[in-house]
């Protein structure tokens, strides 16, 4: 999926059925060929040595992981490995920062922290994954299946069913529901939160 190329420069390879997700509406396909400039940080879920830093204290808290502090990074399990290697990537002074299903052993719960943390950071991030329910934490899709089938702002992405269905995706839950109901008059837009779309409802 992700590779450095032989000048050192990291490239997106995407792999078939591959959903690449942006913050800030970047589209990654402009850059040239998907390469990421030193200024960029790539963590993966391979990382190693990665301890907590204090800088993204906020989102340790929120996690509710600070006693990980005391503990060696090798006995952690995946997931808390996977959180502290968010930690040190939003705590970097790098823009741009890449995560190729980064937190993909993270529990529910604390994965949905983690991606509203995200949108809060002044900070692009490119997020790699083949979990169709990522999709809605982010700004911008971008959709790969062999070859580029969607790469549009994330609200635009949810009228092209088709493609997401040529690529073995079906669209997520809530955003499924959300046009079933559009098409009744009950929503103008996608609703990605359960309880929002409670509250919508209920009214």
């Amino acid at each position: 999926m992700s590779k450095l190329n032989e000048k050192n420069k990291f490239e997106i390879i995407p792999n078939s059925k591959t959903v690449i997700l942006c913050t800030n509406n970047v589209d990654i396909i402009k850059l040239s060929k998907s390469i990421i400039n030193d200024n960029s940080l790539v963590i993966t879920t391979k990382a190693k040595d990665i301890a907590l830093d204090s800088k993204c204290e906020k989102l340790v808290r929120l996690l509710k992981i600070d006693d990980l502090f005391n503990y060696n990074f090798d006995t952690l399990s995946i997931g808390e490995k996977q959180m502290c290697q968010v930690c040190k990537a939003l705590s970097s002074d790098k823009n741009t920062i890449i995560m190729a299903d980064a937190i993909s052993n993270v529990a529910c719960i604390n994965k949905d922290i983690v991606f509203k943390f995200l949108k809060k950071v002044n900070k692009t991030v490119i997020y790699i994954t083949s979990n169709k329910e990522d999709i809605m934490y982010f700004d911008r899709l971008i959709l790969y299946d062999g070859e580029v089938l969607i790469n549009d702002k994330l609200n635009n992405s949810f009228e092209k069913e088709k493609e997401f269905k040529k690529a073995g995706f079906n669209l997520p839950f809530m955003i499924d529901l959300s046009l079933k109901l559009k098409y009744y008059n009950l929503v103008s837009k996608p609703i990605t939160s359960m309880s929002r779309m409670v509250n919508k409802l209920w009214k």
